[in-house]
């Protein structure tokens, strides 16, 4: 039986560097919002209050780029085949109608007919996030 690791979480401290922190762990006290992070090799951990507009999760897949996706990312996709194009969309979670779950704003899929890897979304790279956009307003940016 393969154990699966907790998900990654992040968010943006509020003390006064404002850096982004990710963790395995979180806390909600209130309207704050902690994330406890690992800091040492013998498990020592350490934990940031976040700015809770900024708390996010991880879909639990990477990028083209391997680098770990979260909510609130904005992703440049270029689709393959004989249509091929390039988009630009954000990564929601969507709780309506029952179909809990990350998904694309623009209403697309993240995974395409022929997908090797569940896990990598080889066909997107993320190009930012809206919480240091925050003048971002796509939902589907066909370039």
């Amino acid at each position: 039986m393969m154990v699966r690791e907790p998900p990654m979480y992040r968010g943006k401290r509020i003390d006064k560097n404002h850096e982004w922190v990710y963790g395995r762990h979180y806390e909600i006290n209130g309207n704050l919002v902690e994330i406890w992070t690992s800091v040492n090799k013998v498990g020592g951990m350490e934990h940031y209050v976040v700015d809770p507009k900024t708390f996010g999760q991880s879909i639990g897949m990477q990028d083209a780029n391997r680098t770990e996706i979260f909510e609130g990312d904005i992703l440049r996709f270029t689709t393959f085949g004989f249509h091929a194009e390039t988009f630009t969309t954000e990564v929601i979670y969507d709780d309506r109608a029952g179909m809990r779950g990350f998904c694309l704003k623009n209403g697309r899929s993240l995974f395409y007919i022929g997908q090797k890897n569940l896990n990598i979304a080889d066909d997107a790279v993320i190009i930012g996030n809206v919480h240091d956009f925050p003048d971002y307003e796509g939902g589907n940016t066909n370039e």
